[in-house]
């Protein structure tokens, strides 16, 4: 089998058009053949530029991670990874992809988008990935799979592409026997002489027998090759370990000669050849024993130094593009790595605390060193604080007594709130405080004055979360739907078009009404329509958030206790600033002040402010 790569106007600015593919490095990995991948993305932003690259990372580590699996059996659980990076983060945007496995003449297939996969066969073509066509949807829905025979080719194209192969009479030409010198020189000159503004990428699989496997052709315009450390590290580990050089000793071992005097009898001179035997055997076992942990650890370390110098790559890559998900990867590479027993604990150590500290440092991210405490909550267990007219408001989802805080004395002063349960959610805007007590009251706390009323609970849906605008309530329900109120009646604000948001947690509102969700999404809807969702890097990882706030005039606040910090984004998903603190991991809640200059939290029973 050969497999050729073909890139035409690589250096097109309108689009990304990359190949790749992986032979397998060893015999547990050539149990599953080969993978390839082809994709393109239309008019990329600056963060779509690694977008391929990354996929197929993920893909190639999924693929061959469980080698028990059956080729089909390990694409299918693939398409899962790759599915779930490109929803929670990778491009959300448009992209043309096509994935391969390959193992002797089977063939697996998926794809996203208008990448065309043609299967060659007798002069006859057959287009294998049309009914994988018009799903519209950026994720990959199924898998097609097939056999080829020998002297069949697999041509996958993009779709300018294929559309030059069939005006330029290409695929004819691929059809009639291997692909040859000539067959790749002809693809040049009518690409150069009729088509010379088109761009895209082609891969070619061709099965008819040939002494050449393996060739690689880029037509157009050649790439520079990078520098690889992987093979510079393998020819270090080659003169390190010194396996090149070790040649099997050629012995020739024969019995001594041992004539028996007539006196003595034969067994015990069997005895002597024993005594004489057994330490020669036993010295024997140790030198090879001591030859075979050689060699073992020499393998061992260039294995590692091998680990090392991609990761070392990784890096290098990462820092010059400006990927962060690179880097990040990097780093989880490397804590890998430092559980393994190795002799480059000290080298792993110190690339894990430089490039920590590299993350920390692109992230905004920021130790607290001092908060000021301003009281312990002494008549209820809050779990909601609101600020309000330079007091706070604490309530409590096990009591109905609300307690006012001073920060400037610290004097606390309880109320009771017009209901017999607790306070479930609370929210405030346009100088009013508002209070949801299951299962049907809000109370309203304005201008000093406390107000309830009882509301109409839509029927199967409970509330999870309240934002409120211009002083009026809007919940997200268990179903992820989203109610307001402006009497007791309750009125659906998402359009009649769109769905639920599934596995919502939190809501907040400018004007727009942005959604957290279980996955870590944030989503962004206007006048009841989905807008976009906001792409959000932060180190580490945003894994565990669990309440977003903000107004028309903050930024947007996360809480995630879990990994002890508050992250404020501006409203387009970019860090402002992360705030980390050990006691943030006992953090209930925030509340920012009217002049955003300071953040009131809410640790355990005990409240403390930040300025920011």
């Amino acid at each position: 089998m050969q497999v050729f790569e073909l890139h035409f106007n690589p250096n097109d600015e309108t689009k990304i058009s990359e190949s790749f593919q992986h032979k397998p490095k060893d015999a547990y990995e050539g149990k599953l053949g080969r993978l390839h991948m082809i994709g393109e993305v239309p008019g990329p932003e600056k963060k779509s530029f690694s977008f391929l690259q990354n996929l197929f990372h993920i893909a190639r580590e999924s693929y061959y991670r469980e080698t028990s699996f059956s080729p089909e059996q390990a694409l299918k659980e693939t398409l899962k990874e790759v599915n779930s990076f490109i929803r929670e983060r990778g491009y959300g945007g448009k992209s043309d992809i096509a994935l391969l496995a390959s193992k002797n003449f089977s063939i697996y297939l998926a794809k996203i988008g208008q990448t065309k996969v043609v299967l060659v066969s007798d002069e006859k073509t057959n287009d294998i990935g049309e009914e994988l066509e018009n799903t519209g949807s950026n994720l990959f829905c199924n898998m097609v799979s097939g056999k080829m025979k020998k002297k069949d080719k697999l041509i996958i194209t993009t779709s300018e592409i294929y559309n030059f192969f069939k005006k330029g009479k290409i695929i004819g030409d691929l059809s009639q026997g291997a692909v040859e010198e000539a067959v790749l020189e002809r693809i040049s000159v009518v690409q150069k002489e009729k088509f010379p503004q088109i761009s895209g990428v082609a891969l070619i699989i061709d099965h008819t027998p040939s002494l050449k496997e393996g060739e690689r052709r880029i037509v157009s315009k050649k790439r520079k090759k990078k520098f690889s450390f992987k093979k510079l590290f393998l020819r270090s580990v080659s003169s390190v370990s010194g396996l090149a050089k070790i040649k099997r000793p050629s012995l020739n071992l024969k019995p001594p000669t041992i004539r028996v005097a007539p006196s003595l009898k034969i067994k015990n001179v069997s005895l002597k050849r024993k005594s004489f035997a057994l330490p020669l055997l036993l010295v024997g076992v140790i030198v090879l024993g001591s030859l075979v942990i050689g060699i073992e650890n020499n393998i061992r370390r260039g294995r590692q130094l091998e680990k090392l110098s991609i990761i070392e790559e990784k890096i290098l890559q990462g820092k010059s593009e400006n990927n962060l998900l690179l880097l990040e990867e990097a780093l989880s590479d490397l804590e890998i790595m430092g559980k393994e027993r190795t002799q480059f604990e000290e080298e792993i150590e110190k690339a894990h605390h430089s490039l920590k500290e590299t993350l920390f440092k692109h992230t905004s991210s920021e130790e607290i060193e001092e908060m000021l405490f301003l009281g312990e909550v002494e008549e209820i267990n809050p779990d909601k604080i609101i600020s309000k007219d330079n007091k706070l408001y604490l309530f409590s989802d096990r009591s109905s007594v609300m307690v006012l805080l001073d920060p400037e004395t610290g004097k606390q002063t309880p109320y009771n709130l017009p209901t017999e349960n607790e306070i479930a959610l609370a929210s405030f805007s346009s100088g009013k405080i508002i209070l949801f007590s299951p299962p049907d009251k809000l109370i309203f706390i304005e201008n000093e004055t406390v107000t309830s009323k009882e509301i109409n609970i839509p029927q199967g849906e409970s509330f999870v979360s309240l934002s409120s605008f211009l002083g009026r309530p809007y919940f997200l329900t268990s179903e992820g739907n989203i109610i307001r109120y402006t009497d007791k009646e309750p009125l659906p604000w998402l359009g009649e078009e769109e769905s639920p948001t599934k596995g919502a947690l939190s809501i907040a509102i400018d004007g727009s009404i942005f959604v957290l969700t279980g996955e870590n999404e944030i989503y962004r809807y206007h006048e009841g329509e989905k807008i976009e969702k906001v792409s959000v890097f932060t180190f580490p990882s945003l894994t565990t958030a669990s309440k977003i706030h903000t107004s028309p005039e903050d930024p947007l606040f996360l809480t995630d206790s879990k990994q002890k910090r508050v992250i404020i984004l501006n409203k387009d998903g970019n860090v402002i600033k992360q705030l980390f603190h050990d006691d943030i991991l006992k953090l209930r809640d925030i509340t920012i002040t009217g002049d955003q200059k300071k953040i009131y939290l809410l640790i355990g029973k005990e409240i403390y402010s930040i300025d920011f």
